[in-house]
């Protein structure tokens, strides 16, 4: 082959060079366009461009311990790394001591390196490195996805900054718009990189992102001006997001506290005759027939009414139906009232009192606070890390039941979710906000005051849409809102067509969460089921490592798994919130009876794991509708690995027929539990054989 044609155009050179002249000055000598195929930074060379990173991070670190041995450091920073058990901490551990600890005379590792000679690392690399000595912790607000690559951005922790375009591929498949992303990026010569791990910022109701951090890092003990505010976020970055968790925790348990979650049940007994009763009962235009659940009938009681809520009680929109004051449970000689909130009872009791007149008696009243169960006891939090600041201004739970309407056969079925989100938003414009010191989105938009707090909603509902979007496949957008409003500065296209996508799993290459790829995969199962000595040493061995059952779910998370919010997603329609805290326990012990502590979490599938619990469901339901008794029998025997979900079921109801009398669950959750402990074995037993 000639000498010619081992050259190329060059339009950086203006000239035709030789292979290995563009290999030394591509992007140090030569300011390579975007366009050039050639040039390992181009958007087009993604795949090259990953392969290069991980090259040059190898490099990076071993030169990183190297020196530091030859330091001879009491204890070496390889020593420190082999102590590290979380992905996110050994990222940020590697990120500040490669990239950015600066030394007395203010070089930094890799600086130290190149004064050295950068000996073994060619021109791409050299590059490469010089980059990541200039990454930064950035708060990204993304503004727009361009392609399934690219994303365009702001760093709320420098607003002057311009727009950065960033080439990361996960980040462009799950972000929404307005999402905010806690990381570390670093320049390249025609976009932005993400270095590891980006954390979704959660909301923290009325405090803009950047207040969250300013707040958090001056109570952590930093610096608030830059640039020590972002050095210091770069040392500190773990504690950082422990203390973002920690006030995310808080707030929660605020919220939990501030909540009116009583259950109460009013018992009164009837002085007239039942129909008389029933008769004066039904002339009330917002009481209409309900249903009986099994265990009610089994009470006594034959008939129920449903109270419609007065207006001045709710906010809550449902789907061409109506939330309910409460219910009346009608017997024979007693009739019961009940309603979830102290509020609702008083105003359920004042009605029907007035209704009924002397042809009830009051006997007794029983309310069941729900919200010391919903506080999960198990999520605990360090205090200390919470600015006292940022647990004002906690949102308001309000707990309501509603009515939705069946469609009949042959009509069209609706995603409730979607027709309540639509209908919430069609009235959203004229609604009086809170936040909005009472006035409707349409007044504030022409209130210079109240126009932040504007938009500062507006992003929130532009990003949950967009979320459920990339879990639906859906396509709804709320520019149209925006435009009625005025609120041009907030109006990006949306995002292009995605694949549906589970928000909290990782995204491969360019995995956003805490890293788990250096755990071994758990071990294989044999090829029968697990027989009942097997079993046995295994529930032992489960929750054994574990103080507590918050331990238990840390190392869940460190895994690499979400079993535990995609089973309270599948829970949530059947069970409170008190009834799946008490089942989390049983769930983590099937999980460490097939995935022993320590391992990598097996990649399960969400839509599996939803149709294996579909299933069980149907099984029950379909038994229960025939009046069958073998259901729970065959529940258990039916599936996978039928010994140990019979021992993880028998102890789950060993254990709630110890609760108190006030806390007992329905019969019907039980079953729930049972069928999602099912689900959880059959869909881990399923992803840990091969094929």
């Amino acid at each position: 082959m000639s000498k010619i044609s081992k050259q190329r155009e060059c339009p950086a050179a203006g000239h035709r060079i030789t292979a290995a002249e563009c290999g030394e000055n591509r992007g140090s000598r030569y300011a390579c366009p975007a366009e050039c195929s050639y040039f390992p930074f181009a958007p087009a060379n993604y795949e090259a461009l990953l392969a290069l990173e991980a090259q040059v991070d190898q490099k990076g670190a071993q030169w990183m311990f190297q020196e530091s041995r030859q330091r001879h450091d009491p204890v070496t920073l390889q020593e420190r790394a082999d102590r590290i058990k979380s992905g996110l901490e050994l990222q940020a551990f590697m990120v500040w001591n490669v990239f950015l600890r600066p030394d007395a005379s203010g070089l930094n590792c890799v600086q130290r390196w190149e004064k050295c000679g950068f000996s073994g690392v060619k021109n791409d690399e050299r590059v490469m490195l010089r980059a990541k000595t200039l990454t930064r912790v950035a708060m990204l607000e993304v503004h727009r996805i361009l392609d399934s690559q690219r994303t365009e951005g702001v760093d709320l922790l420098a607003p002057t900054s311009p727009p950065v375009v960033i080439m990361d591929r996960s980040l462009a498949a799950i972000a929404p718009r307005f999402g905010i992303f806690l990381t570390w990026m670093y320049p390249l010569p025609h976009f932005w990189r993400l270095f590891g791990a980006a954390i979704q910022f959660p909301e923290f109701g009325p405090f803009e992102p950047e207040e969250v951090a300013v707040e958090l890092i001056r109570h952590l003990g930093g610096p608030v001006s830059e640039p020590e505010r972002r050095l210091w976020l770069a040392e500190h970055f773990v504690r950082f997001e422990e203390g973002l968790h920690a006030t995310g925790l808080a707030r929660r348990a605020e919220m939990f506290a501030r909540m009116d979650a009583q259950f109460g049940r009013a018992v009164y007994k009837l002085n007239a005759p039942f129909r008389e009763c029933r008769r004066v009962l039904d002339q009330e235009p917002d009481v209409e027939p309900d249903e009986l659940a099994d265990e009610e009938k089994k009470e006594g009681f034959f008939e129920c009414r449903a109270w419609i809520a007065e207006k001045s009680l709710t906010r809550a929109e449902t789907v061409g139906g109506h939330a309910i004051l409460g219910r009346a449970l009608m017997g024979q000689t007693h009739w019961r009232l009940q309603a979830f909130g102290a509020e609702r009872l008083k105003s359920l009791r004042k009605r029907f009192e007035a209704k009924l007149g002397s042809r009830v008696q009051f006997v007794g009243e029983r309310r069941d606070d729900l919200a010391a169960s919903m506080a999960l006891k198990d999520s605990k939090f360090d205090r200390a890390l919470v600015p006292p600041r940022l647990l004002e201004n906690v949102e308001k739970i309000i707990l309501e039941s509603s009515r939705v309407p069946v469609p009949s056969r042959g009509e069209p079925e609706i995603d409730p979710v979607a027709e309540l989100a639509a209908r919430q938003d069609r009235s959203f414009l004229e609604d009086a906000i809170p936040a909005l010191d009472g006035r409707t989105p349409r007044e504030a938009a022409r209130d210079p005051v109240l126009r932040p707090k504007l938009f500062h909603l507006l992003k929130s509902r532009i990003r949950d849409l967009d979320e459920r979007n990339l879990k639906s496949g859906r396509n709804e957008d709320l520019n149209w809102m925006l435009r009625e409003l005025g609120a041009d500065e907030l109006i990006f296209d949306p995002p292009p067509p995605r694949k549906p996508v589970d928000l909290r799993a990782g995204q491969g290459e360019d995995d956003l969460g805490d890293g788990n790829q250096n755990r071994p995969m758990p071990p294989p199962l044999p090829s029968e089921p697990l027989g009942l000595p097997e079993v046995n040493r295994r529930l032992q061995a489960a929750m054994a490592p574990f103080e507590t059952a918050a331990e238990a779910m840390k190392e869940l998370l460190s895994s690499g798994s979400f079993l535990l919010e995609d089973a309270h997603e599948l829970a949530k329609a059947h069970l409170h919130e008190d009834e799946f805290a008490f089942l989390v326990v049983f769930l983590l012990q099937a999980w460490f009876s097939l995935v022993p502590r320590g391992s990598r979490a097996p990649d399960l599938n969400s839509n599996d794991f939803a149709k294996a619990f579909d299933t069980a469901m149907e099984a029950v339901v379909d038994s229960i509708n025939k009046s069958e008794y073998g259901f729970l029998k065959r529940l258990l025997e039916e599936c996978r690995q039928p010994v140990l979900i019979q021992m993880v079921a028998f102890e789950l109801m060993e254990a709630a027929k110890k609760l108190p009398e006030t806390k007992q669950f329905r019969p019907p959750c039980i079953l729930v539990m049972i069928a999602l402990i099912r689900a959880t074995v059959d869909t881990v037993d399923e992803a840990l054989r091969p094929g």
